[in-house]
């Protein structure tokens, strides 16, 4: 069974997938949860499951800033307490269902599946400089053109993990969009390394021919200096930098890009997968991103092929470091595993010795 770092925030919905009178649900850490917004806009997570007979409570309605069950009407505010019952003046002290921290941010809503009093928004990793728009797909933000998408994945979540920091693939796996052979064998040799709960993976490529959808945007570029900044913030939320220019000159004077990549567990099997891209020149039109995002969809959609033909093959087996071949090219997803793995063990010690604590008062 997979084990979930739970107090750390993970992505529950982008802001505009939770209209002000909807019921959201969604599978996070094989958790039901149901996601609404107050009268005020603010978002609200519960867990989705009415205590009663366990109906999922997103069968239900929104009534002000409350959630009332499709079953037999019972009412929960924000804090999961339930608050009526339309068949008795009496609530029982068990009806309530539990509440989740969630946060807005990034044009994101985060949601902490962990201790609720560790819960520190601080924590949440730093998107600003590549989600400043507001509207889902395309969108220009500082003049800045940008493309954003969603996947559904049917993959362990950890397996999408080693794809975005083993970028030794892009030379097999996207040919005829992100990459060549040629740039994959030196990309092979790049660096990588750990700051505190951040790993990252550095890709150049130097003097190569420019990938296929890097020639469609800057077809006066023939031979490319190509590069592939890839920063994991653990567990699974991604930054990117990366793009071409010609050999030898400086990053910004090519294409440069930053971008995202997010990935929320659903279930072992599952996964929700969020990305976009920033082409950071000022004032360029959107034709060069539009072809970035439409060669990214292309590339993606190859990469689900790969994950999920992984997926059936492991399915209901063991699934770890042990039982697979490590190469070079693994490096910065061994590291970011063994790193999880770390950070899971210290949260499981650290709920262990507040367990044994209450134990002894009591």
């Amino acid at each position: 069974m997979t084990k979930y770092l739970r107090n750390t925030w993970y992505v529950a919905a982008e802001s505009t997938e939770v209209a002000n009178d909807d019921l959201f649900a969604r599978r996070i850490l094989n958790e039901p949860v149901v996601i609404y917004r107050l009268e005020d806009g603010s978002p609200v997570a519960l867990r989705d499951r009415c205590p009663h007979r366990y109906l999922a409570l997103s069968m239900g309605k929104k009534v002000g800033d409350t959630v009332q069950c499709g079953y037999h009407g019972m009412v929960f505010d924000k804090t999961g307490s339930c608050i009526e019952i339309p068949t008795q003046d009496t609530i029982p002290e068990t009806a309530y269902t539990k509440s989740y921290p969630i946060v807005e941010k990034y044009n994101f809503l985060w949601i902490w599946m962990g201790d609720i009093e560790k819960a520190d928004e601080s924590l949440i990793p730093d998107f600003s400089t590549v989600t400043k728009g507001s509207t889902y797909d395309f969108r220009t933000a500082d003049k800045h053109p940008q493309q954003w998408g969603y996947k559904y994945v049917r993959g362990n979540y950890q397996l999408m993990v080693d794809n975005l920091l083993d970028l030794s693939h892009v030379g097999f796996v996207h040919t005829s969009t992100l990459g060549s052979e040629e740039s994959t064998r030196q990309h092979a040799s790049g660096e990588q390394k750990q700051t505190g709960r951040i790993v990252s993976d550095y890709r150049l490529a130097v003097d190569v021919e420019s990938p296929p959808a890097f020639a469609m945007m800057l077809p006066h570029l023939k031979k490319v200096d190509f590069w592939l900044d890839m920063h994991c913030s653990s567990p699974c939320n991604f930054l990117i930098e990366f793009g071409v220019t010609e050999p030898g000159k400086p990053r910004e004077e090519g294409g440069p890009f930053t971008g995202f990549h997010i990935l929320t567990p659903e279930t072992e099997d599952t996964c929700h997968y969020y990305y976009g891209s920033t082409l950071q020149i000022d004032g360029i039109s959107d034709e060069p991103i539009k072809k970035l995002g439409e060669a990214a969809v292309i590339a993606f959609d190859e990469d689900l092929v790969i994950i999920e033909a992984q997926q059936k093959e492991i399915q209901g087996g063991k699934f770890d470091d042990e039982s697979m071949v490590a190469l070079r090219a693994d490096k910065a997803a061994l590291m970011a595993r063994r790193l999880l793995t770390q950070l899971i063990k210290e949260e499981e010690d650290s709920k262990e010795r507040e367990n044994d604590a209450i134990a002894k008062i009591a």
